[in-house]
């Protein structure tokens, strides 16, 4: 894990308690002393989910801690993993560390469910539609233009390193998506006189390279259309095709970013990065295919 320096001017102000920031200085505190490697992932969760009424009422509890959670996620793109881990471990709190009282049981009757986090998932769905249609543009008019992209791009590490966690194959269908719409070479000007589009590629190629980044193992393993009838089937009935032309599209796709002047530079650099990630792949099940191949030969020898 990367280790980065947390800001305490960012976390201070997410625990203002007001109703742009409705997270409580202990929730935010928590949070901090996790992401700084002084607390446990499970005293974490404990800690996060306290059901202490000093500071602010239970009413809105379950809503401050996912924008608590979420907007985390979205500006420490590194801690992702960790966050992770932490949303899993407070999935798994058993019902005596919520530690309801008597009364906050009769008031809250569903307090068994509380966590399952489930407006956590509302607003990841929420802020992904959110981000996708503004990531071209700001839907505040006084917001900088490259912050879309970057909150655009975080999403998309996020759900690529949630869909690693989960070994879960839905989780991939819409980075596959963007990678298959992003590098479609074709698409890539649209002023009828080949120029990019770079607004569009600033914004889509480094999205689309996190899944590359973070989940490019599995994504290949399932482009070489490994025998799995249910895996064959989950990405056909998305119109998703499965073959090594597609790995190969994308690579020379990624190699053109490099020769487009009016892109920016960490998009170029992105590309590379990603490029040589997905030859790295290549080469690494190479090696593993050859040894296969080696024992087999071995064993028939014996």
């Amino acid at each position: 894990m990367t280790k980065i320096t947390l800001s305490d001017g960012w976390f201070d102000a997410k625990g203002k308690m007001n109703d742009e920031e409705p997270a409580t200085p202990r929730e935010v505190q928590v949070l901090k002393e996790f992401l700084s490697g002084h607390i446990t992932c499970s005293v974490a969760a404990k800690g996060l989910m306290t059901v202490s009424e000093d500071d602010k009422p239970l009413i809105d509890k379950l809503n401050r801690v996912a924008w608590l959670l979420m907007d985390t996620i979205i500006h420490y793109q590194t801690q992702q993993p960790l966050l992770i881990e932490l949303l899993d471990a407070i999935h798994h709190l058993s019902d005596s560390e919520l530690d309801f009282s008597t009364q906050q049981k009769e008031r809250y009757p569903d307090w068994p469910k509380w966590k399952e986090l489930g407006r956590f998932e509302l607003l990841l769905d929420e802020t992904l539609r959110s981000l996708l249609a503004y990531r071209y543009s700001p839907d505040d008019e006084d917001e900088d233009p490259h912050d879309s992209c970057r909150r655009w791009e975080s999403i998309n590490s996020f759900l690529a390193h949630r869909c690693i966690y989960n070994k879960g194959r839905d989780g991939c269908v819409f980075g596959i998506r963007l990678i298959a719409s992003t590098l479609a070479q074709e698409s890539w000007s649209n002023d009828g006189e080949g120029r990019v589009n770079s607004v569009v590629l600033d914004a889509d190629i480094p999205a689309a390279a996190q899944w590359l980044l973070i989940a490019g193992d599995m994504i290949y393993s399932d482009l070489m259309m490994r025998p799995d009838p249910k895996l064959s089937g989950l990405y056909e009935a998305r119109n998703i095709k499965l073959d090594k032309r597609q790995w190969d599209s994308w690579k020379a796709s990624l190699h053109s970013v490099g020769q487009q002047h009016a892109l920016h530079s960490k998009t170029k650099i992105l590309a590379k990065q990603t490029l040589n990630k997905m030859e790295n792949i290549e080469a690494k099940n190479a090696e593993n295919d050859t040894g296969f191949a080696d024992e087999g030969t071995r064993i028939l020898q014996t």
